[in-house]
C-alpha cells in the first residue's frame, strides 16, 4: 500500500492532485490531507503525502542561489556514512522538503546541478547513501520522475514482474504505464536496451493463465 502511495502521489503535478483531493473529498467528504494518518502508519510517507497533497509546488529554476544552497546540504547529507535514528528524524524531511515542495522543473534543474557539482546522479546518490528506505524511495521516484518518466517506470516494473505474490503491484504498474501509448512504446523499447530482452519474453515466463494472456495483451504481443 506505501508503495502504492508514492506512485500515486510523489512527482505528480499540483493540478492532478488537486483533481484527485476534489474525488476523494466528494466520495469520502473530508480532504485526502485530513485521511493521511488512515492511509498509511509511516511517518516519512506521512510527511511526504502531506507536502504533495497541501503544496502548491514551487519553480525554483532561476533562484540559483537556492538551488546551490540545496544542492551543498544534497552532497552534505548524502555523503554521510551513518545516519541514526534520531538524526534521520531530522534529516529525512529536511532531504524531502528540499525535493518535494519544487515542481518537476525545480527537481530536474536541482538534479543537473547535483550532477554537475558532484559528477554523479542524484537518484543513484540518494539510493547508496544511508537514508532509510522509505525516504530513499519517495526520493528516488520523486527525481526519476523529473528526469525520466520511461526509466523510472522501468525500475518500478523490475521488482515485482517475476516476484511470486506481487501480481496485483504488476498490473497496477502497467496499467499506468500502458495508459500513454507513445509512453508505454518507449518504456518497452528502453526495457529491450537495458535489459537485452524484450518486455513480453519477460512476461511469457510468469506463470500461464488469463494473468499472464492480460499482461501480455498490454505489451501488444499474444500467447
Amino acid at each position: 500500500m506505501d508503495e502504492d502511495l508514492i506512485l500515486m502521489f510523489v512527482g505528480r503535478h499540483h493540478e492532478d492532485v488537486t483533481e484527485l483531493d476534489n474525488l476523494w473529498s466528494q466520495r469520502n467528504g473530508c480532504s485526502i490531507g485530513s485521511a493521511i494518518c488512515s492511509l498509511t502508519t509511516n511517518k516519512i510517507l506521512q510527511h511526504a503525502l502531506q507536502i504533495c497533497v497541501n503544496t502548491n509546488r514551487q519553480d525554483t529554476r532561476n533562484d540559483v542561489s537556492l538551488i546551490l544552497r540545496d544542492v551543498n546540504r544534497l552532497e552534505e547529507i548524502l555523503n554521510m556514512s551513518f545516519i541514526s535514528t534520531s538524526s534521520g528524524d531530522t534529516v529525512a524531511p529536511m532531504v524531502l522538503d528540499m525535493i518535494l515542495h519544487r515542481n518537476l522543473n525545480g527537481v530536474q534543474q536541482l538534479a543537473l546541478y547535483f550532477k554537475t557539482a558532484t559528477g554523479n546522479k542524484l537518484d543513484d546518490a540518494i539510493r547508496k547513501s544511508s537514508l532509510d528506505n522509505m525516504t530513499k524511495m519517495i526520493a528516488v521516484h520523486a527525481v526519476r520522475t523529473a528526469q525520466d518518466l520511461t526509466y523510472r517506470d522501468i525500475m518500478n516494473l523490475k521488482p515485482v514482474i517475476s516476484k511470486p505474490g506481487r501480481e496485483e503491484d504488476l498490473a497496477i504498474r502497467l496499467v499506468r504505464a500502458h495508459w500513454y501509448g507513445v509512453h508505454w512504446e518507449q518504456t518497452q523499447a528502453c526495457w529491450m536496451g537495458l535489459n537485452q530482452q524484450h518486455f513480453k519474453d519477460k512476461v511469457m515466463k510468469l506463470p500461464k493463465g488469463l494473468f499472464r494472456d492480460l499482461i501480455l495483451a498490454m505489451t501488444g504481443s499474444s500467447a
